[in-house]
């Protein structure tokens, strides 16, 4: 255990009316340092010690622990990329910025704070200060955004618990042990306590009373009181709290975004919005997130005056300020990951060196701006027009989050996700895009003309949690190598196992620089892409997205390996799904339970999202017509009513060898017949027997064995799987 929480929680003793903080590390240490497998009289010695150091009650001290809820709806509100930008960025600052403040001002140590990230923060206080420092960081929620919910608890503790659970002296294993061996009670431990099937009782015990079973206990406070469940308290917190609410009187103007708030101001852009104060403050963050310094005074004019809230200040952004390349003093971490030295190999900082090189950049201030909408990232599509949306979450990260056993693997393990999220984005953004030249129709210039951006946008990347918009024909590599640089780096730390892959992928896997079978994950990523047309509103493409995630986790623990899961959808028309994609997948797609014939492999496993882009890219080279990939797709969707496989596997057959010549149709054998198939059968292609499940894919009904085809998948995706690789 390092020094920092030691005398972290030292000084927060010490504060509560305890001996000075240096008098007291030892003692904590100790504490945390936790021998291996005590028994209660060990912990009564221990616990005599520290009444000796800190009598009267003095050894209590708090856990403060709280964040945003409801996040997507506020985020989500505005139609508009800017106001989304805005939401994003300023609850980011929120977690990240302000409420570690909320340490400093009430003159405690910034490295009792455990993790401030993804939207949530952990910190140790002292026990008469916990109370206020919950209530704060509501307070702050409302008011820099005046609208976004929150919610924050606190709870005080004895110096002991912090390193063996709660109120270790009361139960603890002798006790455990005797109530094990009643058939009545266990049931009830192994619902609290967890563990493996099999497991040691004294294994599941000693893993659950640890530091994370006050987090869990103060995750529970915080879920009670976000549901308002109740007028009483509980540990000092209110069960009930106000939300932030904002009434529409009925003879104001309606805000553009919402629709449900009074409008005060008219923003000066071509449209001429009217905004409600929340609304014209995502605005104005997202504008100075775009264009750092921008002379924004129409938001100053509106809101400037005496008596006014404090205005949102600018910030130094995480993701592209518009800022000269690799010259401003406030370069992103974007610029700083792409741009540093072991990364200058990369394609995306060789195309930069390249504009420079030919004077491209020079005329425009050297600099290559941030996308201000959604359809200048689409314009960097082939085909144009298309946005893919990234939505990917970590697997079991609740179960790993609850094994952690410190204060400091808690902190670890935050830093550990955030680090590999943004790894993972960065690197697969530098692999994959590079500056776009797109039509910019400015809010400011009356000519439009073309400039050099970024091709992307960065919405969120909170811990274990990230959401991104990329151009359509870029979306599922980029997604690809973001679920293999993130379990990569959250691989099992101790030495890997050689990791089988078992899918119906079973050909050598693609030589494009991923090796999945080269590590264990440790967390896996899961994640959902979505390419729609850059027109579509992307709260209801993140809706479907949302979705999709929920598919790909649901295949994921299926995965004996601990590995992620993808699924992915092109929505070339908004009128394809009018209920969800669920429905829409078990009428046109046969997806249902009850199906013998499923017209889609979805989702995959990342290995197996490998070989599909492999497959793909194989009937590119072969020169596979386009239409006979549309008709055999039809001619599939067809088999679904003639009773059996065997008409649409000869068309397949057929056509394959009399529309390709010899040499090109060997190549789509390889690429496509022999490589995806059932483990220990062969089967007809381009069917593929897929076993009787004891659950179907939604979770509810028994599943029957049949066939499934990934065709149409490859034809849905056809269109989109960029060619230089």
């Amino acid at each position: 255990m390092p020094d920092s929480f030691a005398s972290a929680i030292a000084a927060c003793l010490a504060i509560g009316g305890g001996p000075p903080a240096r008098a007291l590390e030892d003692l904590v240490r100790e504490v945390l340092e936790r021998p291996e497998r005590p028994g209660r009289a060990q912990l009564a010695d221990m616990q005599e010690r520290i009444e000796r150091r800190l009598p009267g009650g003095r050894d209590r001290l708090a856990l403060v622990y709280g964040g945003a809820t409801k996040i997507k709806g506020y985020v989500f509100e505005a139609p508009s990329l800017p106001e989304i930008r805005g939401a994003s960025a300023l609850l980011d600052r929120i977690n990240t910025i302000d409420l570690p403040r909320l340490w400093d001002d009430a003159g405690l140590r910034r490295d009792s704070i455990v993790y401030a990230s993804g939207g949530n923060l952990l910190a140790f206080a002292p026990a008469h200060h916990a109370a206020e420092l919950a209530a704060e960081i509501e307070r702050t929620y409302a008011r820099e955004t005046l609208l976004a919910n929150s919610v924050a608890v606190s709870a005080t503790f004895q110096l002991l618990e912090i390193g063996y659970g709660l109120r270790p002296l009361d139960y603890w294993v002798e006790q455990f042990r005797d109530h094990w061996a009643d058939p009545d009670l266990r049931r009830l431990l192994e619902s609290y306590y967890g563990g493996e099937p099999g497991e040691v009782p004294d294994a599941r015990f000693f893993r659950r009373k640890t530091f994370g079973e006050l987090v869990t206990y103060l995750a529970t406070l915080a879920g009670r009181r976000r549901e308002s469940l109740g007028e009483a308290e509980a540990d000092g917190n209110p069960l009930r709290r106000d939300i932030p609410h904002d009434q529409l009187q009925p003879w104001a103007a309606r805000c553009a975004t919402s629709g449900i708030r009074s409008a005060v101001v008219q923003v000066p852009t071509p449209d001429q919005p009217l905004l409600s104060e929340a609304s014209a403050r995502k605005l104005y963050v997202g504008q100075q997130v775009k264009r750092p310094g921008a002379a924004l005074d129409w938001y100053e004019r509106a809101f400037g005056h005496e008596g006014a809230p404090e205005l949102p200040l600018p910030w130094e952004s995480r993701f592209l300020p518009e800022q000269p390349l690799a010259s401003a003093p406030g370069i992103s971490r974007w610029e700083r990951e792409v741009w540093a030295e072991e990364h200058r190999a990369s394609a995306y900082y060789q195309r930069i060196e390249q504009l420079r090189a030919e004077g491209r950049l020079r005329e425009q201030g050297d600099r290559v701006l941030s996308a201000r909408d959604v359809g200048e990232i689409g314009q960097a599509s082939r085909p144009e027009r298309y946005i893919g949306l990234i939505y990917a979450d970590g697997n079991s990260v609740g179960r790993a989050i609850a094994r952690a056993g410190t204060p400091e693997d808690y902190a670890a393990l935050s830093r550990g996700l955030g680090d590999a999220a943004h790894c993972a984005v960065f690197r697969a953004l530098a692999r994959h895009l590079r500056p776009a030249e797109v039509f910019l129709q400015g809010d400011d210039q009356p000519q439009p003309e073309r400039r050099w951006v970024h091709p992307f946008e960065i919405l969120t990347i909170g811990g274990d949690d990230l959401l991104l918009i990329v151009p359509g024909s870029a979306a599922i590599e980029i997604a690809l190598t973001i679920g293999y640089e993130f379990e990569r780096f959250m691989r099992r730390r101790e030495p890997d196992q050689p990791r089988v892959l078992a899918g119906r992928y079973q050909a050598p896997p693609p030589d494009d620089g991923r090796d999945f079978a080269g590590y264990t994950p440790w967390i896996g990523l899961s994640a959902g892409v979505l390419i729609a047309q850059a027109r579509a509103p992307i709260f209801f493409l993140r809706d479907l997205a949302e979705e999709l995630l929920r598919s790909a986790k649901r295949q994921a623990g299926r995965h004996a390996d601990g590995g992620g899961a993808v699924d992915f959808m092109a929505l070339k028309s908004i009128a394809m799904v009018s209920d969800d994609i669920a429905a829409f997948r078990a009428a046109a797609l046969g997806t249902g339970p009850e199906s013998d014939m499923r017209l889609t492999g979805r989702p995959f496993s990342w290995p197996e999202l490998q070989g599909l882009l492999a497959t793909a890219r194989a009937l590119r080279e072969v020169g596979f017509p386009r239409s006979q990939i549309a008709r055999l797709r039809q001619r599939l969707l067809d088999a679904r009513h003639e009773g059996g496989i065997t008409p649409s596997a000869i068309d397949y057959l057929y056509t394959r060898a009399s529309g390709l010549k010899p040499r090109a149709s060997d190549r789509l054998a390889r690429a496509f017949d022999f490589a995806w198939h059932s483990i220990g059968r062969s089967d007809v292609a381009p069917w593929i027997y897929r076993p009787a499940e004891a659950t179907s894919r939604d979770g509810r009904r028994p599943a029957v064995a049949g066939y499934e085809t990934i065709w149409p998948d490859l034809a849905e995706i056809y269109d989109f799987v960029q060619r230089d690789q």
